[in-house]
């Protein structure tokens, strides 16, 4: 039924791709399933580059490689559950005749990795924390890797904010942002890492969140502003991009 509906905003509304959000809160047999029959279905209608992109943070999501492109791990299908299994070898005729012949998701989120980046952005963490504190080397790299060795990298979707997260210029660490490079920063990353830049609805024109309905609560942001530390001007700067 879910893939169904998606097929008819890909020939009602000329659909190119999808992005489907929290892709790794379902099974694998079935983001496997969506993927190739949507990528199939969307090739039937001319569409041969129909993007298939999933939300998954593969750092910690377990088995969070099998929503990726090949789906199956290095050491073989063999290795998959029983379930997955039986769903490969029903839709393997359908993702064999599409380009690439992938039965997953294209690619993921470095969900991760968007994550430390801002943090560091935010001033909450050094530079170099992304390379050098283990905990933080160790996810990027394995998310990385699941990327290259599963599916194409090159097709991953990279954006510095998101729905879920307050926007970067509204945050310093816990304090509100005094500057736009800390943005700058997050969507230079966002442009020169392996896959495709993504800019969330707002960034481009410097929006920071920080907004109020009335004079009384404007004047209420702004005392609680100037009240953790920062300077009069600049918290005006902020409250004029409401």
């Amino acid at each position: 039924l879910y893939g169904n509906l998606l097929k008819y905003w890909i020939a009602f509304a000329d659909i190119d791709g999808y992005r489907v959000s929290a892709a790794a809160h379902v099974t694998a047999d079935f983001t496997a399933y969506l993927a190739t029959n949507l990528r199939f279905y969307a090739a039937a209608l001319g569409k041969d580059n129909f993007f298939a992109v999933g939300e998954v943070q593969q750092s910690t999501s377990p088995f969070g490689f099998m929503h990726v492109g090949r789906v199956q791990p290095p050491q073989g299908a063999a290795y998959l559950p029983k379930r997955v299994q039986g769903v490969m070898e029903e839709i393997c005729p359908y993702y064999s005749a599409l380009s690439p012949a992938l039965p997953g998701f294209l690619s993921t989120y470095p969900v991760q990795e968007s994550f430390l980046v801002r943090e560091i952005a935010a001033g909450s963490s050094q530079p170099m924390a992304l390379y050098e504190r283990a905990d933080w080397y160790d996810a990027v790299m394995m998310s990385r890797g699941i990327l290259q060795t599963q599916g194409d990298i090159a097709l991953s979707m990279i954006a510095a904010e998101s729905k879920d997260m307050p926007r970067l210029l509204s945050q310093q660490g816990s304090h509100h942002a005094q500057d736009v490079w800390r943005l700058q920063v997050t969507l230079a990353w966002s442009f020169t890492w392996y896959g495709i830049p993504e800019i969330y609805n707002g960034a481009e024109m410097g929006l920071n969140g920080v907004c109020f309905r009335d004079r009384e609560e404007r004047q209420r942001m702004k005392s609680s502003m100037v009240n953790s530390g920062m300077q009069d001007e600049v918290a005006e700067t902020i409250l004029a991009g409401c």
